[in-house]
């Protein structure tokens, strides 16, 4: 009787928390609903007026609704390079292109000596509707020791090194001169993009899997997958001077989980360009370290007794703060929490995400001031996914950062974003020439015109797995 008893009891106490459960769900569901109704019925019809209300502001540092955060970070973000969805089209295809032809060869010999070998196969000719293996005849000067193409002569292909190899096939000679044409014009866009960054196009395919993995929304054959490829390619084709670099693809990723290719493209490629995320994706180890001193400073005025831990153990910024900041926390915290760092990093800037990094340590501090070096990078490059939300971000909102910090912040990004002048080392090699470190290389106006009206207005379907059509070649 006595176990009878107890097994009702435990019964009605699993039925109480059920209920619980239930209730405290149906009231985050209603309080979700009525913030939602509130941003899509009030703030933004009338963005412009409401976005500089101090309640607005608060709302939004509390977390956006799934619904309204792609167009906030839109609207947020702006548009000052004034891209547009043509470029967008005309990038893509560039970088589809780009992928079709191939990394470039190891060396210019060794791809002119692949060229000709190529130049001569049954395949390439059967790929541009050329004779097959038995094709008739041999043309005048055909076969062993034949001449080079118009096109070949021109770039200084042949000469020493590049014997001819015997024709594995006879063809006629125009055929023959049509395919070593198409493989040579193929071979120099390889080498021509090589010469920029713009091959890092083909290292994207090795990060898509990566990104936000424990999501499996990027997973192979998914349309936020074949997105996200288009998106960086077109990225990497816009900035050959940065072209792609691994981490970009937890800030697309996290762009396309909330709107559609063509404003992330844009999206993306403003945020980049930005002094704080350009310094570090181009490599400048001056503005880093500059930063990273920024940084310090801050910390020790904020966390003085755990700073001086770190540094006695001898854990430095640069251990842990490059994961952090350069993807914006999207590899490091939960989605919900990393969405919620980026509706605060569009409305407050930069200077947040010093905040949000000095708040982690605040949280952490316990254990980190009980960690030596190999306990505490442990815990740095891999932070508790159980932290606790409102209290992060409550001390986010309330770290104190210097005026001094602040300020030197937003003098590097106007000075990065400010025309230099830069002499000539010879006098005899003209006056010299103007640098604008933040600028891209925006296609000149010739090529864009050409690219209107002939780019598809949608860039990728499901339907076609993901492939862009081909716009005329500019």
């Amino acid at each position: 009787k006595r176990s009878i008893l107890s097994a009702v009891g435990q019964m009605r106490q699993l039925w109480a928390r059920v209920q619980w459960e239930a209730e405290v769900r149906r009231q985050r569901e209603d309080a979700e609903k009525k913030r939602t109704d509130l941003w899509l019925n009030r703030i933004m019809p009338q963005w412009e007026r409401m976005k500089g209300y101090a309640w607005v502001q608060n709302k939004w540092r509390e977390g956006l609704p799934a619904v309204v955060r792609g167009a906030v970070w839109t609207l947020a973000s702006g548009n000052p390079l004034h891209l547009t969805e043509q470029l967008f089209q005309y990038y893509a295809t560039r970088a589809q292109e780009a992928l079709a032809d191939g990394p470039p060869s190891e060396s210019p010999a060794g791809s002119l000596r692949a060229l000709r070998a190529r130049s001569w196969s049954a395949d390439s000719l059967r790929s541009l509707g050329g004779a097959g293996a038995d094709g008739e005849g041999k043309g005048r000067g055909e076969g062993e020791g034949g001449s080079l193409s118009d096109a070949e002569s021109s770039t200084g292909v042949g000469g020493e090194g590049l014997a001819d190899p015997r024709s594995p096939v006879s063809v006629p000679r125009p055929a023959r001169e049509e395919s070593r044409r198409f493989l040579l014009a193929q071979e120099l866009r390889r080498m021509r993009r090589a010469a920029s960054k713009e091959e890092s196009v083909h290292l994207i395919e090795h990060d898509i899997l990566r990104t936000l993995a424990y999501t499996g929304m990027f997973n192979d054959g998914t349309d936020l997958n074949r997105s996200l490829k288009v998106v960086l390619g077109a990225y990497a084709m816009a900035r050959p001077d940065v072209g792609y670099v691994q981490g970009m693809n937890y800030l697309a990723g996290m762009f396309l989980l909330y709107m559609e290719p063509e404003a992330a493209f844009m999206c993306l490629t403003n945020l980049l360009n930005r002094h704080f995320f350009l310094a570090f994706f181009s490599m400048d180890m001056e503005e880093l370290q500059q930063m990273f001193r920024l940084y310090d400073e801050s910390l020790r005025t904020a966390l003085p007794q755990l700073a001086t831990h770190l540094e006695r153990v001898g854990v430095l910024s640069e251990h842990y703060l490059l994961k952090w900041l350069f993807t914006m926390f999207s590899k490091s915290l939960p989605l919900a929490q990393s969405a919620q760092v980026w509706d605060c990093f569009f409305l407050d800037g930069d200077i947040f995400l010093f905040r949000m990094a000095i708040a982690v340590l605040k949280v952490l501090q316990p254990r980190l001031l009980e960690a030596d070096f190999e306990a505490a990078i442990t815990l740095l490059q891999n932070l508790p996914q159980d932290l606790d939300s409102e209290l992060l971000f409550a001390y986010a909102r309330y770290v104190k950062i210097r005026d001094d910090v602040t300020d030197s912040m937003k003098k590097m990004q106007h000075t990065y974003c400010t025309p230099q002048y830069i002499p000539s080392l010879r006098a005899d090699s003209g006056p010299g020439r103007i640098t604008l470190p933040c600028s891209p290389l925006i296609t000149s106006s010739e090529r864009y015109r050409a690219c209107i009206g002939s780019a598809p207005k949608y860039p990728f379907r499901a339907s076609t797995g993901g492939a862009l059509p081909l716009v005329s070649s500019v």
